[in-house]
């Protein structure tokens, strides 16, 4: 990633501050050493913004923040994992069929039952009980008539073509509405782009 921009009074001087960490949502604060403005860098499920502003805003910043912004980078992630997973699902229907698989029935990763409906477990090292025996089935809970060691090691192939940053599958959103009461970046193709002012329409 690149270092963060200039400050709006045009120093690049900052001043870490505080920051705080979510396994979704990460902020780290910044003070400008010339003009004393706060810098803030967010991440949010992929979608990284740079927000410079007076500290006497920054109540009218967490609104923002909160309802606008956060709205926004949710709405980028839900295009994002659809079109990753429309993505894993056409390579995935290629491989099936490259197997003899008939596709169209559908796919998915689960604990293997016997005849009485019992999950079939073998020994392991870690739980006394054993672990259950996961494999590959259609829709209808049939396993897939394959080397189910073979297609684990392809759809792992696959899932990890497509473990992208979120930015090399769309480009982040310019937000529609960007407060005047500060300046922001936006981070495209490791690039910070400034963010046109917009008031709501």
């Amino acid at each position: 990633m690149r270092e963060i921009p200039k400050c709006s009074c045009g120093a690049h001087s900052w001043k870490h501050g505080s920051a705080s960490f979510s396994i979704l949502l990460q902020e780290k604060y910044y003070t400008c050493d010339v003009c004393h403005k706060v810098g803030l860098q967010i991440s949010h499920t992929g979608y990284y913004v740079f927000l410079i502003y007076n500290q006497a805003s920054a109540e009218l910043v967490t609104e923002y923040i909160n309802g606008y912004l956060l709205d926004t980078s949710r709405e980028y992630k839900i295009e994002v994992e659809g079109v990753r997973e429309r993505r894993e699902n056409s390579d995935i229907a290629d491989l099936l069929t490259s197997m003899g698989i008939d596709s169209s029935k559908g796919w998915k990763y689960e604990a293997a039952t016997d005849e009485m409906g019992e999950f079939i477990m073998v020994p392991s090292k870690i739980w006394d009980g054993g672990e259950r025996v996961y494999e590959y089935q259609d829709d209808d809970g049939n396993r897939l008539d394959t080397d189910q060691v073979v297609l684990r090691e392809e759809m792992k192939k696959i899932f990890d073509k497509h473990n992208d940053f979120p930015g090399n599958i769309i480009a982040p959103w310019m937000p529609v509405y960007f407060p005047f009461f500060m300046d922001g970046y936006l981070l495209v193709n490791s690039e910070w782009r400034e963010i046109p002012k917009k008031l709501k329409s």
